[in-house]
């Protein structure tokens, strides 16, 4: 008798649109930009705490768009406050030493409050 056939969803399929090329060819050519710039002895992690130096809460803010909303600071273990801490970390390295400077570096380590100990 009559057979059903099954259906196939009307459009294209997922990932195949103009705007997913678009999207695959910026995180090629961003990917290409930041090896070169390794290569060049310049790695995204220097480039980023170059610009934090020069304003960290500019950038600081823009890079927020980019980490998770919902980051739990409170927790020694965390590793948002690991790489803050590491970033910081750099920051203090890169600063001459036995000079004088005006930058001050802020402290992230987290607090103990009375339920932690």
């Amino acid at each position: 008798m009559g057979e059903l056939k099954p259906h196939r969803k009307a459009g294209r399929p997922v990932g195949t649109g103009g705007a997913a090329h678009i999207t695959q060819r910026l995180r090629k050519e961003i990917y290409s930009a930041l090896d070169i710039c390794k290569k060049n002895g310049q790695p995204l992690d220097m480039l980023l705490s170059e610009q934090i130096q020069q304003d960290a809460a500019g950038t600081l803010s823009k890079l927020s768009k980019f980490v998770p909303q919902e980051v739990s600071l409170g927790g020694e273990g965390s590793a948002f406050a690991l790489a803050l801490g590491e970033v910081a970390a750099r920051i203090a390295d890169s600063l001459p030493e036995g000079e004088p400077n005006d930058t001050q570096l802020i402290d992230i380590t987290p607090e103990k409050t009375d339920d932690q100990q």
